[in-house]
């Protein structure tokens, strides 16, 4: 945990290091010289170890506490100690001569939490080396390079690191960055703000919705903020272009008119969530 941290800073931390354990799982599982199962179930501890650091910090900053260990057990207060005495002489007289068992040693009750946290981590891992299965990944990609083939187009693989969807564009559009364009986003949501309002701010969230809308702004601007269906219809606006977006799971998407500009989205590349790829003319065999 970072001294003086802030919760939303913490969280994009926490978004970055996801992103570094992503990347260390598909080094681990694209490597031949490892045995597959033993590959997907260490990149699979790795990530769940990484989100229980994760909680366990946020719970920390949430409560107040810097730094608490896994031994350390608060003792009761006096009210606290109070109260459950209170609760037990009130209980009837039967049920207290036929309580026997004996209250838990300390020593006990860590040995216990310490079972159930190594439980809850074998549970965690066990699920995330199924989820490592790419048999998903497999068929979006079938379905996709179906879709690719049928229309001449080939997917330009682009880095799985937050920018995803800028870069896939930027990558066909000269003269634009992964930056230019996150600033092209931010100003046209801004510049066009009762459009994009009530898909940015939660309605009835009892926060103040300027301040949401303006922490919004700057994540999309300044940061590796994952960029989603917002941002296409802001950039197809701003770009004066037509997006199109090819996906396993449904038709064509089209944001905006003009030239057109691919991609392709993915739901199962990477574990960590959606992605991002470009989509160009399928390169023609150069004729002989």
């Amino acid at each position: 945990m970072v001294e003086g941290e802030t919760k939303g800073s913490m969280r994009l931390r926490h978004r970055n290091e996801l992103k570094a354990v992503q990347a260390e799982a598909q080094k681990m599982l694209k490597d031949k010289k490892r045995d597959k199962r033993e590959a997907k179930r260490e990149a699979a501890a790795l990530k769940a170890d990484t989100e229980a650091r994760h909680a366990k910090e946020l719970e920390e900053l949430e409560s107040g506490v810097a730094s608490v260990t896994v031994d350390e057990i608060a003792p009761a207060s006096a009210e606290e100690t109070t109260d459950k005495t209170n609760k037990t002489n009130e209980k009837p007289k039967e049920e207290s001569e036929t309580q026997t068992a004996q209250p838990l040693s300390r020593a006990e009750k860590r040995r216990r939490k310490k079972q159930e946290q190594e439980r809850q981590r074998q549970a965690e891992i066990e699920k995330l080396t199924a989820e490592f299965d790419n048999s998903k990944q497999e068929d979006e990609n079938a379905t996709l390079q179906a879709h690719m083939t049928a229309a001449g187009l080939a997917i330009v693989p682009i880095p799985s690191d937050g920018h995803c969807l800028f870069a896939s564009l930027a990558y066909q559009l000269p003269g634009q960055t992964v930056a230019s364009l996150r600033a092209l986003a931010a100003d046209t949501i801004v510049d066009n703000k009762d459009m994009y309002m009530a898909f940015i701010v939660p309605i009835h969230d009892g926060r103040d919705p300027e301040e949401l809308f303006a922490a919004y702004i700057h994540r999309i601007r300044s940061t590796a903020e994952w960029g989603g269906e917002v941002e296409l219809a802001a950039l197809a606006r701003g770009l004066g272009v037509m997006i199109e977006v090819f996906s396993a799971r449904q038709d064509v998407r089209q944001f905006g008119e003009g030239e057109v500009v691919r991609v392709s989205y993915h739901e199962h590349q990477f574990t960590l969530g959606q992605h991002y790829n470009a989509v160009i003319p399928r390169p023609q065999a150069s004729e002989e």
